[in-house]
């Protein structure tokens, strides 16, 4: 099981890597507790959410 959630996490980030580089295990955990039970933050919510987180790491790695 633990393989195939690496699996699937890895298949998105690769999917995604062009629009979301920096996209995480948690952002992919936080996209499905969110948007498939249609609970939660709105998509647009949610990507918010993770461009935010985005911007944040980058502004760390740039001043690392």
């Amino acid at each position: 099981m633990v393989m195939m959630a690496m699996h699937f996490i890895l298949s998105e980030k690769m999917l995604f890597k062009d629009k979301l580089p920096l996209l995480s295990a948690y952002d992919v955990r936080e996209i499905m507790l969110n948007i498939y039970p249609k609970k939660g933050a709105t998509k647009q919510e949610l990507m918010e959410q993770i461009q935010k987180r985005h911007e944040q790491r980058k502004i760390k790695k740039d001043s690392s």
